[in-house]
């Protein structure tokens, strides 16, 4: 299987984090249970950028995002 790609996936690059074991079977198992609940595919890339992205986002922030 290869790696999907959208237009999207043009604009993002590679980024590596290491999590305790507990904590990657937990978030594999959210996406799992949110894509059977919302009846599409999420991965757990998506919820982790989408984690990363709401924490950027809080007030008090120097990263440049509003």
């Amino acid at each position: 299987m290869g790696k999907r790609t959208t237009s999207e996936d043009a604009d993002k690059e590679k980024f590596t984090v290491y999590l305790p074991r507990t904590t990657r079977l937990a978030l594999l198992q959210r996406a799992l249970d949110e894509s059977a609940a919302t009846g599409r595919r999420v991965s757990a890339t998506a919820i982790v950028e989408r984690l990363i992205t709401d924490y950027l986002g809080r007030k008090g922030g120097r990263h440049g995002r509003t």
